[in-house]
């Protein structure tokens, strides 16, 4: 637990996203009747973004010591996250999971899914209808490893970025996380404007995914 005095400039803070660790750039304060901060904070790949603190929020926020980033392998926060991650094995969809997607595709008025724009696919189809997941994390296939998003529908892949739905050839691997639709809401409004297409986990999470299934997969 870290107190709102400890946001500094500079200083590594998780807790704001599920998983991520940032940096702090700038902090205001406001004291009025309720004690509130407007921090201003970067993502390790320097995309700056705002949110605004309060003591209520200090119970779930974390700050290193300076100097003293976190490492993967200090991180039980790291590795808690990883030992969630699921291995989806392709199963037919029925016909009414089947209606489903149908229905969500229609309702984010996209007649087609472009390549190449995994996250923005996922979360639009996860927007339309509570009833599909959005996953993430890294699929396998023709000899690599890639970061990649697709959706769920009990339990089983959709993918409309590679034109999967429930079955996918047998070289095909997918790793990863299911997020729930407040964690995808709260990643969406942090970014402001209904944008999508950013990924939610941090690179550090997926590079050592990626590291340790290219070992599973490829030794």
């Amino acid at each position: 637990m870290a107190r709102l005095e400890d946001l500094i400039p500079n200083a590594a803070v998780k807790g704001l996203r599920p998983g991520r660790v940032f940096t702090v750039v700038s902090v205001e304060w406001s004291h009025a009747e309720v004690v509130r901060v407007k921090l201003t904070y970067k993502d390790p790949h320097g995309v700056v973004r705002t949110t605004y603190l309060f003591r209520s929020d200090e119970t779930h926020l974390e700050v290193a010591a300076q100097g003293q980033p976190w490492s993967f392998d200090g991180d039980s926060a790291l590795f808690s996250l990883l030992s969630k991650v699921t291995l989806f094995l392709p199963a037919s969809l029925t016909e009414e999971e089947s209606g489903i997607i149908r229905e969500a595709r229609e309702k984010t008025g996209r007649r087609q899914f472009r390549k190449k724009q995994c996250f923005r696919n996922s979360q639009l189809l996860t927007q339309s209808d509570d009833r599909v997941g959005y996953a993430e994390g890294v699929a396998i296939g023709h000899q690599s490893v890639v970061h990649h998003a697709w959706n769920v529908i009990c339990g089983k892949v959709v993918d409309l970025t590679w034109k999967y739905e429930g079955t996918f050839p047998p070289d095909i691997h997918y790793h990863g996380l299911v997020f729930s639709h407040p964690e995808l809401r709260t990643h969406l409004l942090s970014l402001g404007c209904g944008m999508v297409e950013t990924p939610m986990l941090d690179y550090e999470i997926v590079n050592e995914l990626t590291h340790r299934l290219e070992g599973e997969v490829f030794p």
